[in-house]
């Protein structure tokens, strides 16, 4: 390394320095301040009547289309249905159906297990839409204590073992 390369690497520190020095100089000549007396808090009461009035929807809802950068716009699709049943004990009832043709509905059951060992919740139900091609897909379900199996004709089946 040479010698002018040397004389620039320090003054280059020198300087970086300083800001640094001028501020840690400031800090420095600052006196502490001592707390004196008794601190409390003396929580402050609001003045004047509080209220909060909900505001009760007015007309006609409508929704705007969701634009993302990189996809065509998203329109919005109505629900024609919708039911929910739930209750206590884990089981339910629902149903959903869309104006698009997508329709959903499931239903759970506690059933006693068939080895009669103890209770387990029973999950059927379907779905339905269209594919991006035009297809119609509909599958059929079930969620047991055996594992979930699906029915549809989309669906491919397998071959039957042979022993």
């Amino acid at each position: 390394m040479n010698s002018a390369t040397l004389v620039l690497c320090v003054v280059m520190g020198v300087v970086s320095g300083l800001p640094q020095f001028g501020q840690r100089q400031q800090l420095q000549d600052q006196q502490p301040q001592s707390f004196q007396g008794k601190q409390s808090f003396q929580p402050q009461q609001f003045q004047g009547q509080q209220s909060f009035q909900p505001q009760q929807f007015q007309g006609q809802q409508s929704f705007a289309p969701v634009q993302y950068l990189d996809e065509q716009p998203h329109t919005y699709i109505p629900i024609l249905s919708k039911s929910e049943v739930r209750r206590p004990d884990g089981t339910f009832d629902l149903k959903y159906q869309s104006a698009d043709g997508q329709d959903f509905a499931e239903k759970a059951v506690v059933q006693r297990s068939q080895d009669n060992t103890g209770d387990v919740l029973v999950k059927s139900g379907h779905y339905a839409y269209t594919a991006p091609d035009g297809t119609p897909i509909a599958v059929s379900y079930i969620a047991d204590e055996f594992g979930f199996r699906a029915t549809g004709s989309h669906i491919p089946v397998a071959p039957a073992a042979t022993a």
